[in-house]
């Protein structure tokens, strides 16, 4: 046997081997952030691959039993059940533009190109269930079919969060829903924040409860943390300003938590916000509650 052959040979045997003690001891190393965002676009694109073929008890095994689903076409929030009876998904592609991991949580977000045509973008959180991971919230919104600059009016329309009754006194006045933890308390408490910091154009307190990474999605526009905090400031130099909101649900899980709502009312300076639902999700960095994402999506015929 040549010296060649015998070297590729022990060279062949040598990988196998390294191959096979990397298979031995890879599920003792941590996973890097690249291969734990690989895992949920791949749960994504399989529960989607399974929707479009109308598989209910597949689509069933990636989606969580508590999932809040809310409708792009409409703004309706609806659960697991309700979900599955859609089947099969009017979705032609989907282009995931981003995944954020922390834990076992990961905000998902993208756009779902539909068999009419039509363009959703959407927000979904997905949670790690003894390995798998499951969706447990997604909101869409139909893409509107013109954007406006960053930090707009027409931008700031959609959705801006807070809670007063309508015709009253200018500002952010809420009314808590049933809290029933300490955790719900402070998220419901830095929902409050962000909303009195918005209203009075405080965009130093408002940057202080939002992530740097954050995301904030309507029909018009997807934009960042920097971009949205010029819209803040802006309110500084306005008056008036009543919003409203209903229909809250908070639910914690862990250092996660969400936030859905009904909204509308008037921006400071007059400006009309449409009924419009919302969902927040909120992070717990160093005990403090930050908004990670948003999402809002106009409330049509309810």
């Amino acid at each position: 046997m040549s010296g060649i052959r015998r070297w590729s040979i022990v060279s062949i045997v040598f990988v196998l081997v390294a191959a096979a003690a990397s298979a031995q001891t890879g599920s003792s190393q941590p996973k890097a952030p690249g291969d734990t965002e690989q895992q949920v676009k791949a749960a994504q694109q399989q529960m989607l691959e399974a929707a479009q073929q109308g598989n209910k008890d597949a689509v069933g095994n990636f989606v969580t039993d508590d999932l809040t689903w809310i409708s792009a076409g409409n703004g309706q929030v609806t659960g697991k059940d309700q979900m599955l009876s859609m089947l099969p998904a009017p979705v032609h592609t989907v282009d995931v533009q981003r995944v954020v991991v922390s834990g076992n949580s990961a905000v998902l977000t993208g756009v779902a190109h539909m068999n009419d045509g039509t363009d959703v973008r959407f927000l979904q959180q997905w949670v790690d269930r003894d390995g798998q991971w499951k969706l447990r919230a997604h909101e869409g919104v139909k893409v509107a079919a013109a954007t406006p600059a960053a930090g707009s009016p027409a931008m700031a329309t959609t959705g801006t969060t807070g809670t007063t009754a309508m015709g009253g006194k200018p500002g952010f006045h809420s009314v808590a829903p049933t809290l029933s933890s300490d955790d719900e308390r402070a998220v419901w408490q830095a929902q409050e924040n962000l909303g009195n910091a918005f209203v009075a154009g405080d965009a130093k307190a408002y940057s202080k409860l939002t992530a740097d990474a954050y995301v904030r999605i309507t029909p018009e526009a997807v934009v960042g943390k920097t971009e949205f905090l010029k819209s803040v400031q802006e309110n500084a130099k306005k008056s008036g300003g009543v919003l409203e909101n209903s229909d809250v649900q908070i639910l914690v899980d862990g250092n996660t938590a969400r936030v859905v709502l009904k909204n509308s009312g008037t921006l400071p300076g007059g400006e009309q916000v449409p009924p419009t639902r919302v969902m927040r999700i909120f992070e717990k960095k160093n005990g403090q509650w930050q908004q990670v994402a948003a999402i809002f999506t106009p409330i049509v015929g309810q």
